[in-house]
């Protein structure tokens, strides 16, 4: 198994630890979970199939369906976000409740590699701002049409911000919005050739 399939396997166990009944009338879901993607220029150099069949193949993982499928509503709410010097949401908060519906948001996760992106710069605290806005009434956004008690973000990169609005500024008012973790897997490449190797850490940002 891949060490960065095997990194978001283990994320996996703690988005679907907690588990009580969600208020209001929107679905209740264990996790409402955001995918940050850096797309900027220097990822033209990343082979980002790896990123994205990466994360695919997690939420292939009968490991991670098992998870998502066995928590305490069975279900978790997902969204993806690239981000360059602007940042788009790309797949909206998507009900993940059963084995097909998951499997169908892997396969989106791979059809985002295949987007052609314009060059441009590195800004993670635009994407972290657009997730908060994302996350609905948890985070005192708009409501998203779920409920849960667990609101993570993820996000992939492969470099340092660029000078502007700090990422890690950012990260503070998420958490402080009520986002209650942010996972970071940082692509490494040893070289400016072709990279051999992809590594994750936690908590990169």
């Amino acid at each position: 198994m891949k060490p960065i399939v095997r990194l978001i396997l283990a994320f996996s166990a703690a988005w679907v630890a907690v588990g009580t009944p969600a208020r209001g009338l929107a679905v209740p879901v264990d996790l409402e979970l955001s995918l940050l993607f850096d797309r900027s220029g220097s990822t033209r150099d990343i082979p980002l199939s790896l990123v994205f069949e990466a994360h695919a193949d997690a939420f292939r993982n009968p490991l991670l369906i098992d998870a998502i499928l066995g928590g305490t509503h069975g279900a978790i709410a997902v969204n993806a976000i690239e981000f360059n010097s602007r940042s788009s949401e790309v797949i909206p908060f998507t009900l993940l409740d059963s084995e097909p519906a998951i499997l169908t948001f892997a396969d989106s996760l791979d059809a985002l590699a295949t987007r052609i992106l314009p060059t441009g710069g590195t800004s993670p605290a635009q994407a972290y701002v657009l997730a908060i806005g994302a996350m609905g009434d948890e985070t005192g956004a708009a409501p998203n049409g779920f409920e849960s008690t667990r609101q993570i973000i993820d996000i992939t990169g492969d470099g340092p911000p660029n000078p502007g609005r700090e990422p890690d500024d950012e990260r503070d008012t998420a958490l402080a919005a009520g986002v209650d973790a942010i996972n970071g897997l940082a692509i490494e490449i040893p070289s400016t050739s072709f990279p051999t190797t992809v590594n994750a850490f936690h908590n990169f940002y």
